[in-house]
């Protein structure tokens, strides 16, 4: 694990917090820190303001001096645009000044028995969390102590623990296609900063049409498909179904059955009617007539035995909705 994209990954930047909380929220981050530096240690507050000092605010030759009404855009703004260092100065102050959530956050996690982050870097998270293992702390706080903040008991979890959550890599669904496997690891080499990123949204969007488009051409595959089988079966074995006093009216209906489940049993069911009908009529000799006797009766049983599997096919599975066409593609993949 030892290059640059994956300890941006492993040790996300302090600015990765104003791109996922609310935006209100982190704008509520900034204001705090803003008022309330002095009641922030000398250590962050200089920090803070040595941070501030290297932006350009109109009318002071020092921003630090400027009202906090005048700052707060202009520092979300240069921490969206990627001051670490700025982000981190701001969010230890607002840690700081959160007395009563501090101490009720420190307290839970000492009942958790979960290390509180003394070490804190300038501009990065020494390491991440797992997400889902976050948000079960954070609902157990706001739990016991429901008239605290839902965003601001996460952040100042996050902050106590010095760590940024991120999703279980176990829990991203399992793609088996060798094809797209190849292009999601091309994808995952790309660096964050590759100009690729930019379309992603656009490109997940277009990905997810051609699978409804494909969806659909694959519905009207498998219906043609189950069309064919049946016709083959209904009208092309009408003597031997009726001499074996099977009813091909029910068969025919479409009853709501899976499509491709029709499908297959009648593609097995025209197999077995093409193998019983040499069979059907006596043999020429006696001799003859005993060994197809034998064949036909396991034609016959091979055809019944169909016939009745096809009946049994639940109903009423195939109902699409009043304007949709498609159907699961799990269900529609062809049966080998």
């Amino acid at each position: 694990m030892g290059t640059e994209g994956s300890e941006t990954i492993e040790r996300p930047p302090f600015g990765t917090i104003f791109h996922v909380m609310p935006e209100q929220f982190c704008l509520e981050v900034v204001r705090t820190a803003l008022q309330q530096r002095p009641q922030a240690s000398a250590g962050a507050r200089d920090r803070l303001n040595g941070r501030l000092r290297r932006l350009k605010v109109p009318g002071f030759r020092d921003a630090s001096r400027a009202k906090p009404a005048q700052l707060e855009l202009p520092v979300l703004d240069r921490i969206l645009d990627g001051d670490d260092r700025l982000a981190g100065a701001v969010l230890r102050c607002w840690e700081e000044c959160n007395v009563g959530l501090r101490e009720a956050v420190a307290a839970y996690l000492a009942d958790e028995h979960i290390e509180v982050c003394t070490e804190r870097r300038s501009d990065h998270f020494a390491a991440t969390w797992p997400e889902a293992e976050w948000k079960t702390h954070r609902r157990k706080v706001l739990e016991a102590n429901s008239d605290l903040s839902f965003d601001a008991v996460g952040l100042m979890l996050i902050l106590q623990v010095g760590k940024h959550p991120a999703p279980n890599l176990d829990d991203v669904p399992q793609v088996v296609s060798p094809r797209f496997r190849r292009w999601l690891d091309e994808l995952e080499a790309l660096p964050a900063t590759a100009p690729e990123w930019g379309d992603a949204e656009d490109f997940a969007e277009t990905v997810t049409w051609f699978a409804e488009i494909k969806s659909t051409e694959l519905l009207y595959a498998v219906l043609q498909r189950k069309k064919a089988a049946v016709e083959a079966v209904v009208d092309g074995y009408a003597d031997e179904l009726d001499y074996l006093g099977v009813d091909t009216a029910p068969l025919a209906e479409p009853a709501g059955r899976d499509p491709l489940a029709v499908a297959v049993v009648a593609e097995d069911l025209a197999k077995a009617l093409a193998a019983y009908r040499p069979v059907r009529s006596q043999a020429d000799s006696r001799d003859g007539e005993k060994k197809r006797a034998v064949l036909r009766s396991r034609c016959e049983e091979a055809v019944l035995k169909l016939v009745a599997d096809w009946e049994a096919l639940p109903k009423d599975v195939f109902v699409p909705a009043p304007g949709r066409t498609t159907i699961p593609r799990r269900r529609l993949m062809p049966v080998v």
